[in-house]
């Protein structure tokens, strides 16, 4: 009995796969046979609005209405799209409810010919149209057949294209799982997973940051459960290692560069030199104030100042002045480059341009005074060291604003070692000046300052 009951599901497969393919009901809404179709729409819904009723717990009642069903997906397939959408709940009660593997699969397989018919004749709906349909698809063939990725992973990539931002939290997560377990079972390299999951971040942050908070929550939990994932699948070495031959045998492929820069930057992977090297092509492809500060900061942290001080000219010159923040920052960091390359004026020039834009930014003065410090043996008066007066009034200064303790903490430090540094009271007897008089510095500093005498 057993077997003779696999071998009418298989027929009935059959059948459903031929009637899926041509059009039983003759283009009429009710088929061939009109009365018998609207007699069996009657009835399956009838007993699905009962099984419905008991939370679709009672399974005699789920049968009888799935029989009814089945006439009318076969006969009548135009009838009512609510064959469909009802059909879905139907086919997935007879596929829970089934011990045999072999019948389970059958059924699966008409779930997959319910979702490809609904396609087929209402593949209009405003509200569910074609993408939203595949991705359900997907989602269930992959919980039913996980192995299978050559089946589900296209659906879950047709959706994907299809929907763009409007994909459920649902089918974003299966086709990122999708994709693993496709590179898994050695249908595509590893690159495959990457690029994917670029594409799927920027679809869950656009929901995340444009939807209403209960919305953008379901979002949030996919990027926090994918994030889980990635972090294991996409360490730093582990990019390097699969894109850097890849760089290197075609290092003017623009569109591989522009992908490494996002990827590396989502992945927090910037202090990697493939990631120099993509960002660099980017930015001679197209430059712009954020890739020549990343160059910028780059080439400092490889002390390769030349060339960090030409993408910092860059940066400040693309930013314009509403970018108050990313401008100041990127003269703060021109000055620490002019400072490395012993131009010292410039560095203080571009210092005081930071602080133009950002006035509170206490280390700018801490830069000026290490600038300051750097001239004491060349910026002398009658053979005293006076710069660290001048140096002194700027880390205090520093002090007295910085809002952020580590920052005051630095200007308190350099303030008592310029303390302890400050000529004696002979040393500035003997040049005929007193504590507490105003004194010019003179050499490129050219700077007032107070005469103060180291406390002994």
């Amino acid at each position: 009995m057993k077997s003779l009951a696999v071998v009418i599901v298989m027929l009935a497969g059959m059948s459903l796969k031929a009637y899926s393919v041509n059009d039983p009901d003759g283009g009429s809404k009710y088929g061939k046979d009109s009365v018998k179709c609207v007699t069996n729409l009657s009835l399956y819904s009838d007993y699905y609005k009962q099984w419905r009723a008991t939370k679709y717990k009672n399974a005699d009642l789920a049968n009888t209405s799935y029989k009814y069903w089945r006439y009318c997906f076969l006969n009548c397939p135009r009838a009512s799209q609510n064959v469909y959408t009802r059909g879905v709940r139907l086919v997935n009660f007879k596929i829970k409810s089934t011990d045999d593997s072999l019948t389970k699969q059958k059924y699966v397989d008409t779930l997959m010919m319910v979702y490809e018919q609904r396609m087929k004749y209402f593949p209009n709906n405003p509200k569910y149209p074609v993408g939203y349909i595949k991705g359900r698809q997907a989602v269930d063939l992959y919980k039913y057949r996980k192995e299978n990725s050559e089946e589900y992973y296209p659906i879950f990539k047709e959706s994907f294209e299809m929907m763009k931002d409007k994909s459920e939290p649902t089918v974003l997560y299966g086709y990122y799982i999708a994709t693993v377990k496709y590179w898994k079972q050695k249908h595509c390299p590893i690159d495959q997973v990457y690029l994917n999951y670029m594409d799927i971040y920027d679809v869950l942050q656009h929901n995340i940051n444009t939807l209403p908070e209960k919305k953008a929550k379901k979002y949030e939990a996919v990027s926090n459960n994918i994030e889980k994932t990635m972090v294991k699948l996409a360490k730093c070495e582990k990019l390097e290692t699969v894109f850097e031959p890849k760089f290197d045998e075609n290092p003017e492929d623009t569109v591989l560069a522009k992908n490494l820069v996002r990827l590396f930057e989502l992945r927090h992977c910037t202090n990697s030199d493939l990631y120099y090297k993509a960002l660099k092509k980017v930015h001679e492809i197209a430059p712009s104030a954020a890739s020549a500060f990343s160059m910028g900061k780059m080439s400092m942290q490889r002390e390769k100042y030349e060339e960090a001080k030409k993408y910092l000219l860059e940066a400040v010159e693309l930013y314009p002045d509403s970018m108050k923040i990313k401008k100041g920052d990127a003269y703060l960091m021109l000055a620490d480059t002019y400072k490395q390359l012993g131009q010292l004026q410039k560095s203080r020039e571009a210092a005081y341009n930071t602080l133009k834009l950002q006035p509170e930014r206490a280390f700018a003065y801490i830069l000026i005074g290490e600038l300051y410090v750097k001239s004491a043996k060349t910026c002398k008066y009658k053979g005293m060291t006076v710069t660290y007066w001048a140096a002194a009034d700027k880390f205090a200064k520093a002090a007295a604003m910085a809002k952020d303790e580590k920052v005051k903490e630095a200007a308190q430090k350099q303030l008592a070692a310029m303390r302890k540094n400050f000529p004696t009271q002979q040393d500035v007897f003997m040049r005929n000046l007193k504590a507490g008089d105003t004194f010019k510095v003179e050499c490129w500093i050219n700077e007032n300052t107070t005469v103060r005498i180291r406390k002994e």
